[in-house]
């Protein structure tokens, strides 16, 4: 294993062991979670990389209002660098067969630092109240 896998694999403990201490928190805010990480290397993935989505959506009238929040840790291309973690949330309210009528993001750079004292809940749940605010109740 080089160096840069070596630190990439300890950010993905951290980052797996916040996502297990995240689990209340997610479940009663209603959220599904999905794991789209490539941690191991293949023809598909020419670098790691750590990633989760956390979705909700609700009826508003004939529309659904959905928010998604996602959370992304690449191999770091400096190692001196320290770890950041990318957070971004997409707020849409959706009809069948047509394009979004509200289609709000916004994104932010986080330190692993931050996101431990933090929490990955309360990061994802606050991105996600962020987000329904763009959209009617």
């Amino acid at each position: 294993m080089d160096r840069i896998e070596a630190v990439f694999r300890r950010v993905e403990s951290i980052l797996d062991e916040l996502l297990e201490q995240a689990g209340e928190p997610l479940r009663v805010a209603g959220l599904r979670v999905d794991d789209h990480s490539g941690r191991t290397y293949h023809y598909k993935n020419d670098y790691l990389f750590w990633s989760h989505a956390f979705g909700k959506d609700w009826p508003v009238g004939l529309e659904r209002a959905r928010v998604t929040v996602c959370l992304d840790y690449a191999e770091p291309m400096r190692l001196e660098e320290p770890p950041r973690v990318r957070l971004s949330w997409r707020a849409e309210l959706l009809q069948q067969g047509q394009t979004s009528s509200v289609d709000e993001r916004g994104e932010s750079l986080l330190s692993l630092d931050d996101l431990q004292r933090r929490g990955i809940g309360a990061a994802v749940v606050e991105a996600v109240a962020e987000g329904a605010a763009r959209l009617p109740p």
